[in-house]
């Protein structure tokens, strides 16, 4: 009597499965046996664990403790390798791990990345890095070790870590591998391939040979029918692409049952071409083939690391080779492991051995007679304390985000901190190093990723070794006798800047800072305006009145007061919603000043606002300007940096049409400071206005060109050489790798708006913004839903100062605010991005996350 409609072979599977839970079952009881938890349970508290992490963390730490069977995985756009996983067995018991490491490779340094959802511990895994999607670090399968290495669990769950956001995704893929560890995996364009690897459950092992193709862009698994004599199963081999498209594949290790249920280890020496069939359009067709090794073999091995590298090229270092060890009773494996480096020529398919060599290492004596006259040389020792608090702090390349861009202390606490004195005896060598080490302690990290606080930012190793070295020449800029160099410096960097403006021929001269850079601007245009200005003064003069934004820079009234125009003689034109020019109000104001009976004759337009970052639309004011007979000046010592970019320098449109132009590389471009190049159409006139020809340093009779001495055209005697700081900059870096930083800067700012817009907890102050700052409100949940009137917004322009306190404090991130009272705007944030360091659109979200955090009791 059996049951109807039984179906074939369901008896074996019901046998197969019953032997598998008994198998199971019998597992269980042996790892509690041996004082273990079984694998459910460990997962379970690894998944309550990792579900208690709410937040990603980035430590700098100490290189990782010792482990095998890891992955070591170059990051696909950065100077870094990333390391996940791997196991460690003490001689008792073993600890698996799953963090996560970025090793930086310039700075020789660690970075921990902890976050929630990632993967359980693991090693014998698989790890690949691909560059798309901001880059992405892809992990297939590997195994969990029971803490006796008795038992193992495999893997076959595959994930995806986005590094530029530092986030796990768990991939959710059917008709992938079976669970498997010492497989191994590459990239083939945008594709995974997964070759062999094996599986032990305890009771039975399997090797693989079988092939999976994994697509990066519908995430989808596809199990390839191969054709041809391939590789045996096996696990351990080496995998790496070819030019062809096709991959590569040798070596390996597997088992095989002999006589008497003995295992017997064979470690492969094969190899084999793997490639896709020519007329097969679905992708999923290849094609084994033998291959034969030419040169200098490795003796036999498995398990050595593989470095792909330039020129069809790959690297092989060590390995490891097993055997049966006759002097052991109980038939353990002896194992050679291998510290040679190989080269094998991808092309050719030939080996080549790799010798390193080095520099001899110092004997002790030499060493002892170096670090002894270093301990002497008191005279260098400053500067390398300098160097050395540069190096560790990352104040140039990398600074750490975990620390903090500010330890913030008040002022008269501070005072008693830094100890102020001057004495008669001066200080100790190690007191003076303490000075170095509690001014940086207490100064602001404007190199800190999340210092946004002003229109200025960090500068790079390139930029700081030009400024050193310039600091260390200390010499004067106003005559080639003294500065020969850097005067043809200046001079050759004029020329360029004002081919790069648009003009045909031009003059210039570095000045202490833009605000310097207005005036010199305000200087020439009085001195066109009515030459004999230098001479006899203004009391001959109508009153002079000047015209600029109510958005521009305070520096026009300050210049407006020391040229001894007046303060009350610069007029403010109206602007519209987003900050700029209004050129028919222009027109109107001067129509103003006329019937009053003063006399026009400067107008300052703004590219990049300071709060808003507006351009005022400089060829309707020049038009204006040509009309009136006016001198037009562009202070775009912040918005100038579009003009480094193709993309962005319509913002610039007319700029060409100015008169005289002021820009700050030290600014949005990452120059060190200062360095603020004036620019003028009308060559000569800055010579003509300000020369006095003092003949003590500008003697005509001198034995060289006194052309390059440039001096006499500025206001000041003793002058830096700051052209040499933009020079190097541009020629060290080059003009593209600029624009891909400018670029990079405004990328980040579009993202910044959009975020603000999507997020109810914040509002923007501008429909939209044009340069790289963005404004907004941060609006806590005490303030949403209500009614916006005037009480309300008195409520909301408290929100910023007391939120900037708690990011200061906190020393999380330096944003500054204000109001706008001539537009009605309250307490805003505005939030400015620079191209050095390069602003991440993760930043972008932490700044907002953080604020919410901080803010979201207010």
């Amino acid at each position: 009597m059996g049951k109807k409609d039984k179906k074939k072979g369901s008896g074996a599977a019901k046998t197969a499965a019953k032997t598998e839970k008994k198998a199971n079952l019998k597992l269980k009881k042996e790892l509690v046996a041996k004082g273990e938890e079984d694998f459910d349970t460990l997962l379970e508290k690894f998944a309550a664990e990792d579900a208690a992490m709410n937040a990603v963390k980035e430590e700098v730490v100490s290189p990782p403790g010792r482990r095998s069977c890891f992955t070591l995985t170059p990051h696909p756009t950065q100077d870094q390798l990333i390391l996940f996983g791997g196991e460690y067995f003490n001689g008792s018991k073993t600890m698996m791990y799953n963090d996560l490491f970025l090793y930086h490779i310039k700075h020789d340094r660690w970075i921990q990345v902890l976050g929630p959802h990632s993967p359980p511990p693991r090693s014998g895994h698989q790890a690949v890095a691909v560059g798309r999607g901001g880059g992405q670090l892809w992990i297939f399968g590997g195994e969990f070790s029971s803490m006796t290495q008795s038992h193992f669990y495999h893997f076959k769950d595959l994930w995806v870590f986005h590094l530029s956001e530092n986030k796990w995704e768990k991939v959710t893929a059917g008709g992938g591998p079976s669970a498997r560890s010492g497989h191994r995996m590459t990239a083939l364009g945008n594709q995974l391939l997964v070759f062999g690897g094996f599986h032990d459950n305890g009771i039975h092992f399997r090797y693989h040979n079988d092939l999976y193709l994994f697509s990066l862009d519908d995430r989808k698994w596809t199990k390839l029918a191969v054709v041809g004599n391939g590789p045996c199963p096996r696990s351990g081999c080496l995998l790496t692409p070819v030019p062809n498209g096709g991959v590569l594949l040798g070596g390996g290790y597997s088992k095989e049952t002999a006589k008497k249920e003995e295992e017997n280890g064979v470690t492969h020496t094969d190899m084999f071409l793997l490639t896709p069939e020519k007329h097969d359009k679905s992708g999923s067709r290849w094609k084994w083939q033998s291959v034969r090794q030419g040169g200098v073999r490795p003796s036999p091995r498995c398990g050595a690391s593989l470095a792909a590298g330039t020129g069809e090229r790959a690297y092989i270092f060590g390995g490891v080779y097993d055997q049966e060890n006759e002097d052991d009773d109980e038939g353990g494996l002896k194992g050679t492991f291998y510290n040679d480096l190989f080269l094998l020529d991808l092309k050719k398919v030939a080996w080549h051995t790799v010798t390193v060599c080095g520099k001899k290492e110092e004997s002790e004596k030499k060493k002892r007679r170096r670090k002894k006259k270093d301990n002497g040389d008191e005279e260098t020792r400053l500067l390398k304390k300098v160097l050395s608090i540069v190096e560790r702090e990352r104040l140039v390349n990398g600074i750490d985000e975990t620390k903090k861009v500010v330890e913030f202390v008040h002022p008269e606490e501070l005072k008693k901190l830094l100890q102020l004195d001057i004495r008669k005896e001066g200080r100790s060598l190690e007191e003076t190093e303490k000075v170095l080490e509690t001014v940086v302690r207490y100064s602001v990290k404007t190199q800190h990723p999340f210092f946004f606080n002003q229109l200025y930012g960090g500068i790079d190793e390139v930029a700081l070794a030009g400024a050193w070295l310039i600091e260390a020449l200390n010499t004067n800029q106003h005559t080639f006798e003294v500065a020969p160099v850097f005067t043809l410096v200046e001079h050759y960097v004029i020329s360029r800047l004002v081919e790069l403006f648009g003009w045909q021929d031009g003059d210039g001269i570095f000045s202490p800072g833009g605000s310097m850079s207005n005036m010199y601007a305000m200087v020439l245009a009085r001195y066109k305006k009515n030459p004999e200005v230098k001479r006899l003064g203004m009391s001959a003069m109508k009153p002079l009145v000047a015209f600029t934004s109510d958005q521009s820079h305070y520096s026009i009234g300050k210049a407006a007061s020391w040229m001894g125009l007046g303060r009350d003689n610069v007029v403010k034109v109206r602007t519209d919603n987003w900050g700029r020019m209004i050129p028919q109000a222009l027109k109107e104001a001067i129509a103003v000043v006329r019937t009053n009976g003063c006399e026009p004759f400067f107008v300052l337009a703004t590219s990049g606002t300071t709060v808003f970052g507006a351009f005022d639309p400089l060829d309707t004011l020049a038009d204006v300007c040509k009309d009136e007979d006016l001198w037009l000046h562009v202070d775009a010592c912040w918005g100038g940096t579009a003009i480094m970019s193709k993309k962005h320098r319509y913002l610039l449109q007319g700029i060409h049409r100015a008169d005289s132009v002021a820009w700050n590389p030290h600014k949005m471009l990452g120059a060190p400071l200062q360095c603020s190049p004036f620019l003028t159409r009308h060559k000569g006139m800055l010579r003509e206005c300000n020369a006095e020809n003092a003949t003590y340093l500008f003697q005509q009779d001198k034995f060289y060109d006194v052309s390059y001495d440039t001096g006499d055209k500025s206001i000041q005697c003793g002058r830096k050489v700051d052209a040499f700081k933009l020079y190097f900059l541009l020629t060290c870096h080059g003009m593209d790798e600029m624009e891909r930083r400018v670029d990079a800067a405004f990328k980040a700012a579009e993202y910044l708006a959009e975020q603000v817009t999507q997020r109810p907890e914040f509002r923007p102050v501008l429909d939209a913004a044009q340069g790289t700052n963005t404004c907004f409100w941060y609006i806590p949940p005490s303030l949403r839903h209500q009614e916006e009137n005037a009480e309300w917004w008195q409520k909301v322009s408290k929100v910023a100062p007391r939120l900037k306190e708690r990011l200061v404090n906190a020393g999380s991130f330096l944003v500054g605010y204000q109001p706008v009272p001539e537009k009605g705007l309250v307490n805003f944030f505005r939030m400015v991005n620079t191209c050095y360091p390069e602003p991440q659109l993760l930043h972008m979200d932490r700044l907002l996350d953080e604020m919410d955090s901080l803010g979201a009791d207010l």
